[in-house]
């Protein structure tokens, strides 16, 4: 019931906003409404709210600042549901709005560079996921936004260079993404992976003591 009056209250607002030709307002009031569903796990609900939101996007004053970072959200929301095609898409064209928007949605865009990476590195397209990382870490964003957005970034091309067998330039960039994550965000699964990682790229260099350092502390963390 909760919830349901808070739509309706929503639903209101978003009356009056078509009433008096408010797009600004009626795109903000929709993105809450959308994150209240998917945070509270009303999915079906959240995608539907945020199909409004995409029209009303089309809609607003060329210089509302939350259009890009708004795109952005909800293309991250589709990727956890596994649909890529409307993902990137979304995230491609929050990211166009990124010189015109404001400074403090940082951490969006070097979320929406990460998730398209990540995408093409699935796909095995690893020059487009090189690309992405490098973006990152060129950018200045880089250097306002959340570090643990250029950690995975620089563990990620350590994770491609080791594929393309060059372990010693794999081994600078894993250790230097490693140590922002041991110290500062302890991303359990995501280090135990670097782990995995440096012990196969110190194995491929024949220095097996490293590489059983790095599988002994996999194996301490994951138990």
């Amino acid at each position: 019931a909760y919830y349901d009056d808070k739509v309706e209250k929503f639903e209101e607002v978003i009356r009056t906003c078509r009433r008096i030709g408010d797009n600004d307002m009626e795109a903000s009031t929709l993105e809450n409404i959308w994150k209240e569903s998917y945070f509270s796990h009303r999915y079906a609900h959240s995608f539907t709210f945020a199909q409004r939101l995409e029209e009303v996007l089309g809609k607003v004053s060329y210089n509302y600042p939350y259009t890009g970072v708004y795109y952005i959200e909800i293309g991250m929301a589709y990727y956890a549901f596994k649909d890529y095609d409307r993902s990137i898409s979304l995230l491609r064209k929050g990211l166009s709005y990124r010189d015109s928007s404001n400074i403090i949605f940082t951490d969006a865009y070097l979320k929406a560079w990460n998730h398209l990476a990540a995408y093409h590195a699935k796909n095995g397209d690893t020059d487009s996921a090189t690309y992405y990382h490098r973006t990152i870490l060129a950018s200045p964003e880089a250097l306002t936004g959340i570090p643990a957005h250029s950690a995975i970034a620089i563990s990620n091309l350590g994770k491609i260079e080791m594929q393309k067998g060059n372990y010693n330039a794999a081994i600078a960039m894993l250790q230097a993404g490693l140590g922002y994550m041991e110290n500062y965000h302890r991303d359990m699964p995501f280090i135990t992976g670097l782990y995995a990682s440096l012990s196969e790229c110190y194995l491929a260099l024949g220095d097996l003591a490293t590489a059983k350092e790095y599988i002994d502390k996999g194996r301490k963390e994951a138990e």
